[in-house]
This record gives structure tokens, C-alpha cells and sequence, in this order.
């Protein structure tokens, strides 16, 4: 490999496009009705994710992504 495309792999992540700040999450009853995933035996991952995005859509509101992955966070359980 040459050098151009190694220090290209490795080079310090351009943070130009990361807010300094995160958003505030809306006054959206987001939490009401979230769909949890436990980790128990026999739960799939890929439905909780379709139900988190169903959820989301029903609310009818343009969140940021910090707020979307805030709230996802909060959608699961255990380990």
C-alpha cells in the first residue's frame, strides 16, 4: 500500500460536521407506547427495529438524529 493511502485510512476523523452541541430532545410524548427490547431469548432484533421506526413515524415529527438515537437508547433493556 502506499503511503497516500495509508495516512488516508489513518488520518485524525474530520469533526468539522459534529455539532458541538446536541439537540434538546422536543416536547413530544416520545416515551409513551416505545416499543422495548429486553434481550430475552427468542426476541429479534431487526422487528424491534421496525416497531422502534414505526413508532416514530406515528409521532409525526422531524426529530434530530441525537434525539433519534437518545430515544432508541432508551428503547432497550439488559445487557
Amino acid at each position: 500500500m502506499g503511503s497516500s493511502i495509508m495516512n488516508a485510512r489513518y488520518a485524525p476523523m474530520n469533526r468539522s460536521h459534529i455539532p458541538s452541541f446536541l439537540n434538546a430532545m422536543p416536547h413530544v410524548d416520545w416515551s409513551t407506547y416505545l416499543p422495548i427490547f429486553r434481550d430475552e431469548k427468542g426476541e429479534n432484533v431487526a422487528l424491534h427495529l421496525v416497531k422502534f421506526c414505526m413508532h416514530v413515524h406515528k409521532l409525526k415529527f422531524a426529530f434530530h438524529e441525537d434525539c433519534l438515537l437518545n430515544m432508541f437508547m432508551a428503547s432497550l433493556e439488559g445487557k
